[in-house]
């Protein structure tokens, strides 16, 4: 256990199993915390005693390489996917207790995104370098290639929400392309943007409660843009910090492209810049502003959006320092925690930064990893966070102290539609040259 206080487009292929201020009122976000945790039939706890008492509980091992990333199932609570750079996907249950299964992806390079497909209980959706999408049927250990787009890599898939057939995809290319699972196989997905291939599409995240909005990140660009799937002719808003939007193409090459977004229960989003820190943007508050060209513009001939706002709101509502985003190969993430009281995200010096999401200010440190923290997930009910990075195995802290947690997280048998899990290497079909372990 780790120390954990610093206060502060093919056919079918086998899956073989392989081993703002609010007065003097509490937060909205706050409230939400502790009704989240009533729901659950736990005492109220007030949400910075969470934070307090966070702890690294278990390790969840499951892979032989590097963990990239790390989800859980909104739907079936304890229910955790983790992938790794061993090209296998990790099936857990109890919040991390119980490891139902490890299967080969088929994927040949690292797998950068794993996300479970709502209400679909054993299926799985990944992206990983080799520019592949695939999706995984762990009950039927089968697995078949949405898309793949040659020289190309897939950095993050995102489900809209309250919807179990669409998602969209993130690209180095520049562009974010939406899927549909209902669709036949061979059927083509459309780029619903493309900011020109000077700039990576790196993260993408939905608003809370809302299938038709979202945001997306991207590098060296530092503008974090909002869309909304029923009006695709430009985006909505634009964001930026004042002092990146006006910098040419060649100072943002060096750090200043947005790596992680996430959303708030309460309408803010964050953005993890590299080379940088976090700022906080809140779209309640919109009023953009020219902005000087300085680089290249629009993107390419034809394209379904521009590569260069025009304009942009420069202002954020808060600013968060500490963390370190320098040796940024992948996309990482910045996660708002516990209703949206406090803000989260790893850091280059493997530890997990906390800060208060209102004042800015650093509520907590946590050792997470013997390198670089890659991964933040957030449980959506319980006061537990998963996180991962270059170690092997990813670390599960939850709130010490919560009533009737250790049940909750109690670890069931593995289900019986699952496959049992072994310690072994790639079996089956489905591998081209797959990186080895």
């Amino acid at each position: 256990m780790l120390a954990t206080d610093t206060a502060a487009a093919g056919g079918a292929r086998s899956l073989a199993p392989s081993s703002h201020h609010h007065g003097h009122r509490p937060a909205p976000s706050v409230v939400t915390g502790r009704l989240r945790l009533r729901e659950l039939g736990a005492p109220c706890i007030p949400v910075p005693d969470l934070v307090g008492r966070l702890a690294c509980v278990r390790q969840v091992h499951a892979h032989r390489a590097s963990v990239r990333t790390v989800s859980w199932s909104r739907e079936e609570h304890d229910r955790l996917i983790t992938g790794g750079d061993d090209l296998h996907i990790g099936l857990h249950a109890g919040c991390g207790a119980t490891l139902l299964g490890t299967y080969f992806t088929g994927h040949s390079h690292n797998i950068f995104s794993a996300q479970p497909v709502p209400f679909a209980r054993q299926r799985v959706v990944t992206c990983a370098a080799d520019g592949e999408i695939r999706c995984h049927d762990v009950r039927r250990a089968s697995t078949f290639v949405l898309a793949e787009f040659s020289g190309s890599m897939v950095f993050k898939v995102a489900f809209r929400p309250q919807c179990a057939e669409e998602f969209l995809s993130t690209h180095n290319d520049g562009r974010v392309r939406l899927f549909d699972l209902r669709l036949p196989a061979g059927w083509s997905h459309p780029a619903i943007i493309d900011l020109g291939q000077r700039t990576c599409t790196t993260n993408v995240a939905f608003r809370p409660g809302c299938p038709h909005q979202f945001a997306v990140g991207t590098d060296p660009d530092p503008f974090v843009r909002l869309y909304d799937l029923r009006r695709m002719a430009g985006p909505m808003q634009c964001y930026a910090p004042e002092h990146l939007a006006g910098a040419p193409p060649r100072s943002l090459s060096r750090g200043g492209g947005a790596s992680g977004v996430d959303w708030s229960d309460e309408g803010l989003i964050a953005a993890s810049y590299r080379n940088g820190d976090i700022f906080a943007f809140d779209p309640r508050s919109y009023a953009p502003r020219s902005i000087r060209a300085s680089g290249p513009g629009p993107g390419r001939a034809g394209g379904p959006d521009h590569g260069r706002p025009l304009e942009a709101c420069l202002t954020h509502v808060q600013r968060y320092s500490g963390a370190l985003f320098a040796k940024r190969t992948v996309p990482e993430q910045v996660k708002f925690l516990f209703g949206g009281a406090f803000l989260g995200a790893g850091s280059d010096c493997g530890r997990v930064f906390v800060w208060r999401t209102e004042t800015g200010r650093l509520a907590r440190i946590l050792n997470a990893d013997g390198a670089v923290v890659n991964c933040l997930a957030p449980h959506p009910r319980l006061p537990v966070v998963a996180v991962s990075g270059m170690d092997h195995h990813v670390k599960i802290f939850e709130c010490s102290g919560a009533p009737g947690l250790s049940a909750l997280c109690a670890g069931p048998g593995p289900d019986a539609g699952v496959q049992p899990s072994s310690n072994g290497g790639p079996a089956g079909g489905g591998t081209r040259g797959g990186v080895g372990s």
